[in-house]
């Protein structure tokens, strides 16, 4: 706070706000825990720092001047102000102290982090969450970046600057319309996939990477018709007879999917692994480092 130029203790405003409440300098030191003599010393400097005599003592009654008594008034309104602002404040970073930030791709988010935040936050009911929703090629960008307190991404991931845990297992599987040539297989080749039309994720997505690659790997480039980062949109799209795609097996388990049919892939076998990814050396909030230690406990348990 400054006054003429000049700063001003918001502590001795504090003591003259007490030491005019009490109309005594005995009981306002007792109240604030200080000696009578620093009181004292505290209401001169703020005196003399504002350049305006606060307290009559010329007589022995404690009695403030005119200006004390406006200065009074005015300063305990600019400390209430004060107060109220400060309080906000707290509350802000209590809540950012709370606030975990999570990058993970939107099939992640519906399928597993749903359930994984629901239950946390029973046991943190003040957590609060901001996700950010992108492909797993972008969030290990932004998680060597540092841009959030944790990453999930499906592997595999290789980076130095990232620490990695494993959490879920799983497999990707072939996903055609119910009337399709291949519907009585049990498994699928890749190679016989050569002429089919393909719905995928967009470039972004792991998924987008293991599809393209499990086609080259058998020496051909997969005829892609469509790229969206909505699942449910592709599956649409199969339903609708307009090409095939390769999937998360859990995503189907977990969805209606009447129309379509899931068959597993081979040649090779295509695997659908979670992994949670933390940046090497970046300090996170105590609330993000209970979320990892429940995710991770939470895993092993299943």
């Amino acid at each position: 706070m400054s006054a003429r130029g000049v700063d001003v203790n918001i502590k001795d405003i504090r003591y003259f706000q007490m030491v005019a409440e009490y109309k005594n300098f005995t009981k306002a030191a007792e109240k604030l825990h200080i000696t009578q003599s620093g009181l004292s010393k505290a209401i001169k400097s703020l005196e003399n720092e504002i350049g305006i005599t606060l307290i009559d003592r010329s007589v022995k009654k404690f009695t403030l001047t005119e200006k004390g008594k406006a200065f009074q008034s005015y300063s305990n309104e600019t400390l209430i102000k004060i107060d109220s602002e400060l309080a906000k404040l707290e509350n802000n970073l209590q809540k950012n102290n709370n606030l975990i930030t999570i990058g993970l791709p939107p099939v992640i988010g519906s399928v597993y982090f749903a359930k994984f935040i629901a239950n946390f936050s029973k046991i943190y009911p003040y957590a609060s969450f901001s996700m950010f929703e992108d492909g797993s090629n972008i969030v290990k960008q932004d998680m060597e970046n540092g841009k959030y307190d944790i990453g999930v991404i499906i592997s595999p991931v290789r980076s130095d600057k990232l620490v990695v845990e494993h959490i879920i297992y799983g497999e990707m599987v072939l996903v055609v319309h119910k009337s399709h040539r291949l519907v009585n297989n049990k498994y699928v080749n890749i190679r016989e996939l050569e002429r089919e039309k393909f719905i995928t994720f967009k470039e972004d997505f792991m998924v987008y990477n293991k599809t393209v690659n499990a086609c080259q790997k058998n020496g051909f480039t997969p005829d892609i018709i469509f790229k969206t980062a909505q699942w449910d949109f592709i599956i649409e799209m199969v339903r609708q007879n307009h090409g095939i795609t390769i999937m998360p097996k859990t995503i189907l388990e977990r969805y209606p999917t009447e129309g379509v049919v899931y068959i597993g892939v081979k040649n090779p076998v295509m695997k659908w692994n979670i992994a949670i990814i933390t940046k090497k050396n970046k300090v996170i909030p105590e609330i993000a480092k209970n979320f990892l230690e429940f995710i991770m406990a939470t895993s092993r348990k299943n």
